[in-house]
């Protein structure tokens, strides 16, 4: 007996009645999820991508060696791993999407990995440059206690009053000091009469500042100088819902005044003697 050809196998098994057609709206179905889980992919790919742009933008790489700390470092704490993971996930779905439509065995794989890698890097900017990112970042934060977000994590390099360094937004201001919130939430009375005057007039109410000084009470920091620190890539609605939850009144300025030491001034002289 000698063994026929596939075609007349499946011909035969077509006459038996073996093989039943498939509906012409499966393909269509299936054609229509696959291109919009490609989509989705793309679009998660250049949320990852807007999310690395934002978290490098945001490093302060130029201000490392404030915080004392390595290249390598600095890089461990603001290293986006997660959203390069998971730009190359969503990368490889999109892949996977067109490969499975109709006629996308036809597309070269590397026309189809370069088109989904560009997409997400173009919408990734224009996220990043719309305030995207920030919104992200400030919802992962808000809802999953194990993600820091950027300014957090800048927090973890800068917020260290026992060794003299402070960042936080000033939420408001006089000629002698400033109310200064940091990115955990703690309020600082900022003496600053001995900041430079060349950055005297960059301390006002919504600014955001590294503070380079020593502490001298429980919630009192003598500054010695200032670098201001802004976020990139912020979205406004985001920053304004901060800027309400830090709002200081005047009592508010009063109280933290009532607690300044009474040897003040001879504190403010030594700390910042003793930081130049």
């Amino acid at each position: 007996m000698t063994d026929k050809h596939p075609s007349q196998n499946a011909m035969d098994k077509i006459m038996r009645g073996e093989v039943k057609q498939v509906p012409r709206w499966h393909f269509v179905v299936r054609n229509i999820v696959l291109w919009t889980l490609g989509i989705l992919c793309i679009l998660a790919g250049a949320l990852t991508v807007s999310l690395i742009i934002f978290t490098f933008v945001n490093s302060a790489f130029a201000m490392r060696g404030i915080a004392y700390k390595s290249f390598w470092q600095h890089t461990i704490v603001f290293m986006p791993l997660l959203w390069i993971v998971g730009t190359l996930l969503f990368v490889g779905l999109f892949k996977f999407s067109v490969r499975h439509t109709n006629y996308g065995y036809k597309y070269p794989l590397l026309s189809i990995l370069l088109v989904s890698f560009l997409s997400s890097v173009f919408i990734g900017i224009a996220f990043y440059f719309l305030g995207v990112s920030h919104m992200i970042d400030d919802i992962l934060e808000m809802h999953f206690h194990t993600y820091h977000s950027v300014e957090r994590r800048q927090a973890r390099l800068f917020d260290n009053p026992e060794k003299g360094m402070l960042i936080g937004r000033i939420i408001q201001s006089d000629a002698e000091s400033f109310m200064l919130v940091t990115p955990n939430g703690e309020k600082w009375r900022v003496m600053c009469e001995h900041v430079p005057q060349n950055k005297q007039h960059a301390i006002v109410d919504g600014s955001r500042f590294v503070v380079i000084g020593k502490k001298v009470d429980d919630d009192v920091f003598v500054a010695c100088d200032v670098h201001k620190r802004g976020m990139f890539g912020i979205n406004k609605g985001v920053q304004k819902k901060r800027m309400q939850k830090m709002h200081c009144d005047d009592s508010c300025m009063e109280n933290h005044s009532q607690v300044l030491p009474k040897n003040i001034d001879i504190l403010v002289q030594n700390a910042c003697t003793h930081a130049q």
